[in-house]
């Protein structure tokens, strides 16, 4: 049977079997033309031959990789054990052995405290091994003493410990309602006055509204450790702050009284004037001086004025 196709530029063809064929490369229709075969680079996946066979080895490789990292691991790990134990057997020999044994303690830097005292404090009777002693809770110990200002413990081998010991110096007595106190050149509190190792100190009476004498005390302390004026910390059995005035009561019977304000300038005039009472044999009459406003007032026993 024979039928009529017709090609895009427009030529009939005759075919048989009702089909119809375009001769141009051009595209065309064909109604009926069999299914085109998949061409080669399509998107359909294909195995390669051989791929199973390169997984596997390269699990192979990886799998001999992990297995040697864990024997460098595991020797690491034995040769980390082994050195550990080494060196706990040598400290535990180390802290048993005679050799380290506490034989000696020196102590040097106390004066109020005696060496037993502070032997006491420290913890330490000999016969320790100095190894096994923990320095820090000596230094504790010793500092919970309120006399003590600072420590130092030195471990000296095989078997010596220095202790040195710098202590609070007391400079006047403070009383703080019905107790008195030992107190610094600052006024800070150092421990109630007992019996055991009195020393006779200046009381410091400080009234409301004074509290900033306590600022000026360790300068004005430290310039009677210089000998600056005519009398001395030692000499003083009463210091008095209040009121805008400063009064001091010398053991000598004498009385000082000068401006808070102007202290160090009230006490330098006041030696100008003792020196000049001195110079004229006149300083033994003086009971009584007192500076202000630039001015010294002195009042003598002998004439009363």
């Amino acid at each position: 049977m024979t039928s009529l196709a017709a090609t895009r530029r427009g030529r009939v063809q005759l075919t048989r079997n009702g089909g119809t064929k375009a001769r141009n490369a051009g595209s065309s229709y064909s109604r009926g033309a069999p299914a085109a075969k998949p061409r080669k680079g399509s998107n359909s996946y294909r195995g390669q031959k051989g791929e199973g066979g390169v997984v596997a080895a390269r699990m192979a490789r990886g799998a001999g990789f992990l297995a040697g990292r864990m024997v460098v691991l595991s020797l690491l790990l034995a040769l980390v054990s082994t050195v550990s134990l080494g060196l706990l057997y040598g400290y535990r020999w180390l802290t048993v052995n005679p050799y380290f044994s506490l034989r000696q303690v020196e102590v040097t830097g106390n004066s109020r405290l005696s060496r037993d005292e502070v032997l006491k404090l420290a913890g330490v009777t000999g016969g320790e091994n100095t190894l096994e002693l923990n320095i820090r809770d000596v230094e504790s110990r010793i500092s919970s003493d309120p006399w003590i200002k600072s420590v130092t413990v030195e471990r000296v081998l095989p078997g010596t410990l220095k202790l040195t010991i710098a202590e609070k110096q007391a400079a006047f007595w403070v009383q703080r309602g019905t107790t008195l106190y030992y107190a610094e050149a600052d006024g800070d509190i150092i421990a109630p006055v007992e019996a055991d190792h009195f020393a006779s100190l200046p009381v410091l009476e400080l009234l409301p509204g004074s509290e900033s004498w306590l600022d000026d005390m360790p300068l004005f302390a430290a310039e009677l450790a210089h000998n600056r004026w005519f009398f001395s910390l030692r000499d003083i059995e009463l210091m008095q702050a209040g009121g805008g005035d400063l009064t001091l009561v010398l053991s000598d019977g004498r009385t000082l009284s000068l401006d808070l304000s102007d202290w160090e300038g009230g006490l330098d005039r006041m030696k100008v004037v003792a020196d000049d009472l001195s110079r004229r044999n006149e300083w033994n009459f003086v009971r009584h001086m007192q500076a202000s406003g630039g001015r010294v007032w002195v009042r003598l026993a002998k004439t009363g004025a």
